[in-house]
C-alpha cells in the first residue's frame, strides 16, 4: 500500500498532559517509538510541528518534519498545512496521533482499506469499549452505524444504559488515527470549526457536522492511548 503518506502532527502544549511528545519510555521521546514502529514498513512518514523542541528531537533521532505554524486549531488542521508546505501529493493522507505507542501498520492499512471498501473521503479507527471506560471522558467515545460509519464522538457517557447487559457493538472506543483523501483534508482545513468540536475538543466532529460520511475501521487490537499523566505512568512501567 504505497498511495498514501502518514503524518504526525506533535506540539508541546498539550492541555491535559503537556509537553507530552517529549516524555520519554524507555530512553526514547514517545513520537520517536512511534516512528520507529513504523518506519521499517511505511517510506512517507513525516512528523508535523511548529515546536523547536521537538524539531532538534527529530534532528537527532533523523527523523523526517515538516516545520508548520503555530497557527492550526487541531492536529488534522496541522497535517494539512504541513501537506502544503512538503508539496505531497499523496492520494491519502492518514492524520497518526502522537501518542499512538502501539500504532502497527495493521492499524494503518485497516483504516485506508475501510475507506476503500466503503468509498468515503475519510476514516478513523475503534475498540469495542469496556463498560467502565463509559464515563471516563478521556476515553472517547464513537457510535456506529449499521454500514460501519461513525454518526457521533463524544467524551460523555453514551448510549445511556438501563441494564448493563446491553452493552453491544454499537458503542466502541475511539483510537486517535484519521485517514483523508487529500482533497477532503484541504476542505477540512478551510472549514470553520463546529459547535460540537469545539465543545467536546474533539477534532472530528467537524466532518460529522458537516454531514461527511467517515467509516470506522473496527480492529480487534486493544491499541493503549496516553491521556493523561497516570497512563503514561502505567506504560513507562511496563
Amino acid at each position: 500500500m504505497k498511495d498514501f503518506t502518514l503524518v504526525i502532527p506533535l506540539r508541546l502544549a498539550s492541555k491535559r498532559l503537556k509537553g507530552k511528545p517529549l516524555l520519554k519510555i524507555k530512553g526514547l521521546p514517545i513520537f520517536v517509538h512511534i516512528y520507529y514502529n513504523l518506519a521499517d514498513y511505511f517510506k512517507s512518514i513525516y512528523i508535523a510541528t511548529a515546536d523547536n523542541k521537538i524539531i532538534r528531537a527529530c534532528l537527532e533521532y533523523n527523523i523526517p518534519y515538516i516545520k508548520t505554524s503555530s497557527k492550526p486549531r487541531n492536529g488534522s488542521e496541522r497535517v494539512a498545512e504541513a501537506v502544503i508546505r512538503g508539496n505531497i501529493r499523496s492520494d491519502i493522507i492518514v492524520n497518526l496521533q502522537g501518542d499512538e505507542v502501539d500504532a502497527d501498520p495493521e492499524l494503518i492499512e485497516g483504516v485506508i482499506k475501510k475507506m476503500k471498501e466503503k468509498k468515503t473521503k475519510t476514516g478513523t479507527a475503534v475498540f469495542k469499549i469496556n463498560y467502565d471506560e463509559i464515563e471516563d471522558p478521556d476515553t472517547v467515545k464513537a457510535v456506529l452505524n449499521r454500514d460501519d460509519c461513525c454518526i457521533f464522538f463524544t467524551r460523555a457517557p453514551i448510549p445511556y444504559f438501563r441494564d448493563k447487559s446491553r452493552l453491544k457493538t454499537s458503542v466502541y472506543r475511539h483510537i486517535g488515527i484519521y485517514g483523508f483523501t487529500r482533497e477532503m483534508l484541504l476542505r477540512y482545513r478551510s472549514m470553520n470549526p463546529t459547535y460540537l468540536e469545539e465543545v467536546e475538543s474533539l477534532e472530528q466532529m467537524r466532518l460529522i457536522e458537516n454531514g461527511i460520511p467517515m467509516a470506522g475501521f473496527i480492529t480487534h487490537k486493544n491499541y493503549r492511548k496516553i491521556d493523561n499523566i497516570q497512563e503514561f505512568h502505567k506504560l513507562e512501567g511496563q
